[in-house]
């Protein structure tokens, strides 16, 4: 089994683990703490960076993750399947190659199931008839949001009643799992990027997001 392979399985067996017991961090974190002991710091960067290029491949995220179950002799729904492909990958995208590694932190992230992200969405998710930009997206086990605060909408799934002030709620009949999978440039709103205040600072974030938009499109034409 490739690097890649064996960090997959391992982020897929912590999921699994965490949806069947979510108390169980303890035991998830000294699992980590078993794989990081086994490889040197080069090692570890290696199947990081192997790991985090197969994790944009959702089949084989998706083929890791019914593996760990079959294995645990666990039936999972389509629902808890595609919220463990989605908590996979973002756990290993918001992995660092060379940096120190944080146990915890990552296994709160498979935990937690949810996320916070600037993303790079265009026409074939939603619904527009100009060129992708950025937007927020958010999602947690039950549903997700992409808020549009260049254009003033907010995207939901449907049956879901959303009301956010200066945002028209907008259906999208699509997934989680779907928009992460369309989704490019993602950069997670953390601190250290900048992106951590509040979704109510709408004219803040619309800035932002018009600026990540615009060098975007710089690297684009160039």
């Amino acid at each position: 089994m490739g690097f890649a392979s064996q960090m997959l399985g391992l982020a897929a067996k912590i999921s699994l683990d965490l949806l069947i017991d979510p108390k169980r961090t303890d035991e998830a974190v000294s699992l980590f703490n078993k794989w990081l002991a086994s490889r040197s710091v080069s090692e570890q960067s290696m199947e990081v960076v192997a790991a985090k290029a197969e994790a944009t491949d959702f089949e084989s995220v998706r083929s890791a993750v019914a593996g760990a179950a079959a294995r645990e002799g666990r039936s999972l729904t389509g629902h808890e399947l595609d919220d463990l492909v989605l908590s996979v990958s973002a756990g290993l995208d918001g992995l660092t190659a060379g940096a120190a590694l944080d146990p915890t932190g990552f296994v709160q992230q498979l935990n937690a199931r949810r996320g916070t992200y600037a993303v790079w969405l265009d026409s074939g998710i939603i619904p527009t008839t100009g060129p992708g930009r950025y937007y927020h997206f958010y999602w947690d086990g039950e549903a997700f949001r992409i808020r549009d605060f260049i254009g003033g909408r907010i995207f939901h799934p449907p049956g879901r009643r959303v009301s956010e002030q200066g945002l028209t709620a907008v259906e999208l009949p699509t997934t989680a799992l779907a928009v992460w999978q369309a989704s490019r440039g993602r950069v997670q709103c953390l601190s250290r990027y900048g992106l951590e205040f509040r979704v109510g600072e709408r004219e803040r974030w619309g800035q932002v997001l018009q600026l990540m938009t615009e060098v975007a499109g710089q690297w684009r034409d160039a």
